[in-house]
């Protein structure tokens, strides 16, 4: 119950005033009270530590808000601080409902001079200290009861050397000793004079912190003697001096005199151990090592205190620990003996095997330890591994044999001297068909049968009189079959020469036999056959002498049969000097083996001296083992058509109006000339001669005079160069020379000016002159370049550059013609550049009927819409695009003009074939199938939507290959157009194994036309008999005819005349970007044009 509390006392009120604002900062519970124990004034922490607001404690009388707390111990405090003296004491205060906590209340009296106005409590939680307490209490309390009862002596020496405490065990040790008469006695009183004096080092050791174990001999109250274990523990107090030592002693005579017996027992085997010749050691339960011997010192190269107390992995090492101290380490344990071998490194770097066991200790089954004893047997290790390899190499041996024996697909038996079976190989098993458990051990006699025993009993006999022999016998069968059959028998003699068994092999010849008859029959048949055949047959035996001559062979060459068989083939002038080496390699080929049958074509002697060419047809006949018995010639005189090939292969290779070696053979030409020259480390030049304006004679004069003016100037050019010197032409006015073996650096030059001269000399034809200059670039080899392409190429470039001079001129490639080359690259890159910001773009010129006007095909010509130079024509770039850049653009032309046509159908603006240009980089490039087929695809065109037009010159520099491309091409339904048509090298004969559909005759041939009125030609007119007879060469071959260059209605008229099917040019109609092509098609599909 709460007071009304009276007004406070000014003088408290001013010491509060004074002291709050310190107190508030301290953490420590604080309140001021009055002489009437009202609350005056509480701090926070005075409030948090009770758990009441402010409210419920100032201006509140103390029992009122604390009824339940003690009041008699605090009022009496209260009391004496009232009275002027300051108290301290600790008492549980209630903090919260239920909850008790001690604290350390501080009560100090506030002073107004002389009188106490009221006092300052302060309050500390000391409840960590109070269970400290507590729990201290509670450990001595355990610690006496541990102490009571632990079954051994124990007691407690102060610093004066007084027994202060003895438990029970220790009062026990000494009959009539009490702990009332025990406490408080010295040491020295209760121990004799010899004892105190052994005991008394330990115990001042102990006093100076030591923590001491000592043994000792005691005698005990009845007069024996017990060894005793003490343990001295010193008690150290919070300054570091030791304030006493606690004593605990421990009867160990029992382990004493068993650990002597132990001793005495191990001094024993110790002794054994180190008179063992070979290693022991033994390893505890930690698997530290505790003994080893000298020789496992000796042998491993430790000291004794290199190896005790270290553990096993240690000494031996991860790898060796791996391999032989961690497989085994479970199975000790578990009380198993083990064993392996190793080899041991020794310290002078040798290696011996040993074998080691490892023996386990266990003691009531508890692993202690276990035993290494090692044995050497290095000397027994070597000849166990020596008898081990030869007992391998003899099962080898007999392994091979049997499987050799057994491999052999002829039976083979051995039979002993009664007859019976003791080995038989799996072919005879086989043979038999019987397992060789049916076999061994029975007779000859049981197995054949009688009649088969009949038929070999006599050879037996002769076997067994020691005679081997072979015999052939046509043997009748069970099944009722008779087969003939070889069969070898060799005798087994002992020394004495006595018979004990035989070897028989059996082959089975029947086959054999029926082919030597069938081969009988066979050869009558096939000599009959020889005498019939158009071919001339030869048979030669392995010493190469003619076996056989056939009537035909007599009249190709002239000899009778009776003067050339027996004779060797080399004996007589028969095969031409120069082809013996190769006849003499096919020979060696067919018998060795690698070919058995070859085809070759050489020239040979015919008896009356004349050289034919001769085409054989050679196998080699082998017998049954791969054996050449024989070689078959067939031989057919061929010079009529190696003289056709001949020919055909000069018109191929050479230019047919100069006879000059064209492009086809020039690399193959200059490339043997610079072997030549590196061989011989000289030099060598490639000039490169191009006419100056050629077009000018031929559209002033005609191709006639520019014809006999070509063959005028490669005789010319022969003349001015040396023999040994090639001339190539390998376009319409392009030649390239190659001067080899160059007396000195200044000789191309001298020689360029010669040719220059040459060309600049007038040229009469039919009382007319014609005067003409040449521009020549030279490369020097090998300066220039190391190899054909290299160096045709910079002569090329040098030549330009002499163009660019003026004509009529010559030029050394140098630097300043690379860099020219440079430049070229860099435009190529540039191109490559408008590839990707799709610069190119395509324009298209329809394909006209002639006759009827109407528009099939629409040719994609490529154009480069340049933000610089603006629209720049395909020859400004077509040479870049040789050079490297034609399988990108290519297909990207090819993708546009797809779909093109695609979109052109879809529109509505009827079938018009997309016509596509073809380089020849492409056409050498292995992708484009799979790239057109992957477009086509891709696009949705129709292979029969696309024409693919490729230019004569692309066709005749792989004539062949590009006859097999082409015709994969037209199998997909793809036209294709020779395009440029007579510009070439090429002959017309070619056309007919060409896989093409239409030929696009060249404008220069369209431009060259003079007609009249109603396109009729001008007599004599050289343009207009070439179209006229290309068109006729067409129309034979079953070929469409497209003229290009149409750029007169005179030119058109006159192809209408003659009967060419189409025309291509500005007249009528120019290239047109797509947007004008469709508004074209439109505008004349209104007028009702196709």
């Amino acid at each position: 119950m709460q007071r009304d509390p009276k007004p406070v006392d000014p003088a408290l009120a001013a010491r509060i005033a004074a002291l709050a604002p310190d107190l508030d900062r301290i953490a420590l519970a604080a309140c001021i009270l009055d002489r009437d124990l009202v609350y005056r004034w509480v701090n926070d922490t005075y409030l948090a530590y009770y758990g009441q607001p402010r409210a419920n404690l100032e201006n509140k009388w103390l029992p009122g808000v604390f009824p339940k707390q003690p009041k008699d111990a605090r009022r009496e405090q209260l009391r004496r601080a009232l009275e002027g003296e300051t108290v301290v004491f600790d008492r549980e205060a209630m903090t919260g409902p239920n909850v008790g906590r001690w604290s350390r209340a501080h009560y100090m009296p506030i002073h107004d001079g002389p009188r106490v106005v009221g006092v300052l409590v302060i309050a500390t939680n000391i409840q960590h200290l109070k269970d400290v307490e507590r729990d201290l209490a509670q450990r001595e309390r355990q610690l006496a009861l541990i102490n009571e009862n632990v079954g051994v002596p124990m007691s407690y020496i102060d610093a004066e050397w007084r027994f202060q405490y003895t438990n029970q065990p220790g009062l026990d040790w000494k009959p009539g000793r009490t702990r009332e008469n025990a406490q408080g006695q010295k040491l020295a009183d209760v121990f004799t004079p010899e004892t105190f004096a052994a005991v008394r080092p330990h115990i001042e050791r102990a006093f100076r912190g030591e923590r001491v174990v000592y043994e000792r001999e005691g005698k005990q109250t009845d007069g024996s003697l017990r060894w005793i274990r003490v343990h001295l523990v010193p008690d150290v107090g919070p300054d570091g001096t030791v304030r006493g030592v606690y004593t605990i002693v421990i009867d160990v005579d029992e382990d004493h005199r068993l650990r002597e017996a132990l001793l005495g027992q191990e001094s024993r085997l110790r002794f054994f151990a180190e008179n063992i010749p070979g290693p022991i050691a033994f390893v505890d339960a930690d698997f530290r090592y505790r003994f080893v011997n000298k020789v496992f010192l000796t042998l491993r190269g430790f000291r004794v205190e290199d190896v005790i107390g270290r553990r096993v992995v240690e000494i031996m090492g991860p790898e060796l620990s791996r391999d032989y101290f961690e497989p085994y380490v479970e199975r000790l344990r578990r009380g198993e003996t083990c064993e392996y071998e190793r080899l041991v490194a020794t310290p002078n770097a040798d290696a011996r095997w040993h074998l080691v066991r490892l023996v386990p200790i266990l003691t009531d089954g508890i692993f202690e330890g276990y035993y290494i004893v090692g044995t050497d047997v290095h000397e027994l290790k070597g000849t166990q591994e020596r008898l081990r390899s030869a007992q391998q190499a003899v099962e080898e041996k007999e392994r091979q044999l049997r499987q050799v024996i057994d491999s052999i697909p002829t039976p083979m038996v051995y039979c002993d001297a009664d007859g019976c079976y003791r080995y038989v190989n799996q072919a005879f098993v086989d043979y038999i068909g019987r397992p060789a458990s049916q076999i061994i051990g029975r007779t000859v006699r049981e197995l054949l049968g009688e009649d088969r025993w009949n038929i070999f009993q006599p050879s037996l006999e002769r076997v067994r009189a020691g005679e081997s022999l072979q015999v052939e016998r046509l043997i009748p069968f069970a099944d009722g079959r008779s087969r003939w059959m070889n069969v070898r028998l060799t005798p087994r003699l002992d020394p004495e020469g006595r018979y004990l068994g035989h070897y028989a092999t059996t082959s089975d010849i029947h086959e054999q036999k029926m082919v030597e008859n069938d081969l009988r029959r066979a050869n009558s048949i096939l000599s009959a056959h020889f005498d019939n055949t158009p071919l001339g047959v030869l048979e030669l035996d392995t010493e190469m002498r003619i076996v056989r001559w056939s009537g035909q062979a007599e009249r190709i060459f002239g000899w009778s049969a009776s003067e050339v068989l027996g004779r060797k083939l080399a004996s007589w002038r028969f095969v031409y000097e120069e082809d013996m080496d190769q006849v003499s390699k096919v020979v060696r080929d067919m018998v060795d083996g690698p070919q058995p049958h070859t085809t070759v074509v050489n020239r040979n002697y015919r008896k009356d001296g004349s050289v034919i060419w001769v085409e054989w047809h050679n196998s080699a006949l082998k017998d049954d083992s791969g054996n050449v018995i024989s070689l078959l010639a067939l031989a057919q005189d061929v010079s009529l058509r190696m003289q056709a090939e001949e020919k055909l292969l000069y018109m191929a290779t050479h230019d047919g109006l100069t006879n000059l070696p064209n492009r086809m053979i020039l690399n193959d030409r200059l490339d043997s000339a610079l072997a030549r020259a590196r061989r011989s480390r000289t030099s060598a030049a490639v000039m490169f001669l191009d006419l100056d304006r050629f077009k000018d004679v031929n559209d002033t004069l005609g191709h006639r005079v520019g014809d006999q003016l070509l063959k005028e100037l490669a005789r010319r050019l022969r003349a001015a160069l040396r023999q040994s010197d090639l001339i190539a032409r390998i376009s319409g006015d392009e030649f390239v020379m190659v001067l080899e073996d160059l007396p000195d650096q200044e000789a191309p030059e001298r020689v360029a000016a010669k040719v220059l001269d040459e060309v600049r000399r007038a040229f009469v034809f039919d009382g007319h002159e014609v005067h003409v200059s040449a521009s020549l670039g030279l490369a020097l080899f090998p300066g220039d370049g190391e190899d054909p392409d290299t160096l045709i190429r910079n002569a090329d470039s040098a030549m330009y550059a002499a163009k660019e001079l003026g004509r009529n001129n010559f030029r050394l490639f140098s630097s300043e013609l690379a860099a020219r080359r440079t430049r070229r690259l860099e435009s190529e890159a540039a191109l490559q550049r408008a590839l990707k910001a799709k610069q190119l773009v395509l324009h298209y010129q329809p394909v006209m009927d002639i006759a009827t006007g109407e528009i099939g095909r629409a040719e994609a010509l490529l154009r480069w819409n340049d933000p610089v130079r603006g629209l720049v024509m395909p020859a400004a770039f077509f040479p870049l695009m040789e050079e490297g850049l034609g399988q990108d653009i290519g297909n990207w032309v090819l993708e546009q003009a797809c779909t093109q046509a695609r979109e052109w159908r879809d529109a509505g603006l009827g079938p018009i074939v997309a016509c596509v240009n073809i380089a020849a980089t492409q056409l050498k490039d292995a992708t484009l199938l799979p790239s057109l087929k992957r477009i086509l695809t891709r696009t949705g065109c129709e292979p029969s939507w696309l024409e693919f037009d490729v230019t004569e010159s692309t066709l005749v520099r792989d004539i062949e290959a590009a006859a097999v491309l082409l015709g994969k091409l037209r199998a997909m339904g793809i036209r294709i157009a020779v395009d440029d048509f007579g510009t070439g090298s090429s002959s017309l004969a070619h056309l007919r194994h060409l896989p093409v559909d239409v030929l696009k005759i060249d404008k220069t041939f369209i431009a060259d036309v003079v007609t009249g009125p109603l396109g009729k030609p001008k007599a004599g007119n050289a343009g207009a008999a070439i179209v006229s007879a290309i068109v006729g060469l067409a129309g034979g071959l079953g070929l469409e005819v497209i003229a290009e260059g149409v750029e007169k209605a005179s030119q058109q008229a006159f192809l209408k005349r003659i009967g060419c099917g189409f025309g291509q040019g500005y007249h009528l109609c120019p290239p047109l970007p797509v947007a004008d092509l469709e508004k074209f098609l439109r505008a004349r599909k209104k007028r009702g044009k196709k």
